[in-house]
C-alpha cells in the first residue's frame, strides 16, 4: 500500500527496448520497482513496442487546431498514454543506448508529448541564467525600447521575468495546470564505462526544463550486457546491483530521489573494464567465427561443457 509519507506514489515507465520485458533495460527497471513498490509506491511498465506510436508530423494541429489532441485523433496510443502520465507522480523513460541517444520507439514518443504543452513562450525564471549573445546595434536599441511598449502590447508579457525562454505548460478545460510529472531515466550500454551516457544526460536534463518538471531519479548502467550473465561467476555481482537497485527504488519513492550513497553504488563498474572488454571481444569472435582456437575461447568452451549451458557474453543470445 502506499503511505502517506512517500514523496512518489505512482510510478510509470517506459521501456523503449524492443526485447521487451527479456531486455537488460528491464533487468535493471524490475529491481528498481520492487524497492520502490516495497517503499509503498505503485508501478506500471509499458512495453512501447508493443503499442503503436505513428511519428509527429509536424503539423502543430495539437497546438493551433485541436489544443491539446494530437490530429491522429486516438489512432495509436500516444494519447491514452497521456492520460497515465497526467496520473503519475514520477515518469522513468527507460532505454537501450543507440547512437547515444535512445531507442527510435523511445525517441518517436517523446516527440508525441508535444500536446501536453502550450505553444506561448514564457521565462523560465532560472536567475543564473546569462543570454550568451546579447544583440548589440540596432537590435540592441530595439529590445531596449521593447521593454518599455510590450507591457502594453503583449499580455503573455511576464514583467521582470529572468531565464530561459520555454514554452508554457497548458491548461485544461478545467483551468488547471497541466503539470509534467518529475522524471527519471533508466539506461545501459554495450560499452563499459559510465561517460558513454553524458549526451543522454543532457538531453533528458534539457527535455525536464522545458516541460517545467526535473530529473530526479537516473540509472546508468555501463558494460550491459553482464545483465545476461547466467554464469556462477557472475551471478553474485549481480545480486549485489539488484540489491542496490531496490535501495535506489526504496529512495526515490520515500525523499524523492537517490540518496548520494546509493548513487555512487549503483555506478560502480561491475566488473573491471579490462576484463569486460576481453569477454565482449571474445562474443563478437564466437559470433563471427573468429580466433575459436584462442586460449579464451577455447576455456569459455570448455566452461560450457562443463556447466552444459551457453555463456551469454559469447553467444548470440544477448539482449539489451
Amino acid at each position: 500500500m502506499a503511505t502517506l509519507d512517500n514523496v512518489i506514489n505512482n510510478i510509470l515507465v517506459f521501456n523503449g527496448s524492443p526485447r521487451r520485458s527479456k531486455s537488460n533495460t528491464h533487468f535493471i527497471t524490475k529491481a528498481f520497482l520492487e524497492g520502490a513498490e516495497e517503499a509503498g509506491a505503485k508501478s506500471e511498465v509499458i512495453f512501447l513496442y508493443e503499442e503503436k506510436t505513428l511519428p509527429c508530423q509536424g503539423e502543430f494541429h495539437c497546438w493551433l487546431e485541436t489544443p491539446g489532441r494530437c490530429m491522429y485523433k486516438g489512432k495509436d496510443s500516444p494519447e491514452k498514454l497521456h492520460e497515465k502520465i497526467r496520473e503519475a507522480d514520477l515518469v522513468i523513460f527507460a532505454s537501450p543506448l543507440y547512437a547515444d541517444m535512445v531507442s527510435g520507439k523511445m525517441k518517436t514518443f517523446i516527440d508525441r508529448v508535444i500536446p501536453m504543452i502550450d505553444p506561448h513562450i514564457e521565462k523560465d525564471g532560472n536567475p543564473n541564467y546569462v543570454d550568451p549573445s546579447p544583440p548589440g546595434g540596432f537590435a540592441g536599441l530595439l529590445e531596449k525600447a521593447a521593454k518599455y511598449v510590450l507591457p502594453f502590447i503583449d499580455p503573455h508579457y511576464q514583467k521582470g521575468a529572468v531565464g530561459e525562454y520555454r514554452h508554457k505548460q497548458r491548461i485544461d478545460e478545467n483551468n488547471e495546470k497541466i503539470s509534467f510529472p518529475k522524471i527519471g531515466v533508466i539506461s545501459n550500454c554495450g560499452l563499459p564505462e559510465q561517460s558513454h551516457f553524458e549526451t543522454l544526460k543532457y538531453d533528458f536534463r534539457r527535455m525536464a526544463r522545458n516541460l517545467d518538471t526535473e530529473v530526479v531519479a537516473e540509472v546508468y548502467r555501463g558494460g550491459g550486457e553482464l545483465l545476461s550473465d547466467d554464469s556462477l561467476l557472475i551471478k553474485p555481482i549481480l545480486w549485489n546491483y539488484q540489491r542496490h537497485l531496490k535501495q535506489a527504488g526504496r529512495e526515490v519513492a520515500r525523499y524523492g530521489r537517490i540518496l548520494p550513497e546509493t548513487q555512487e553504488k549503483i555506478e560502480q563498474p561491475l566488473v573491471p573494464h579490462s576484463i569486460y572488454v576481453m569477454l565482449a571481444n571474445a562474443m563478437f569472435d564466437r559470433a563471427t567465427g573468429k580466433n575459436l582456437e584462442s586460449p579464451l575461447n577455447r576455456a569459455i568452451t570448455f566452461y560450457e561443457k562443463k556447466t552444459k549451458r551457453p555463456h551469454p557474453l559469447v553467444s548470440k543470445k544477448t539482449d539489451k
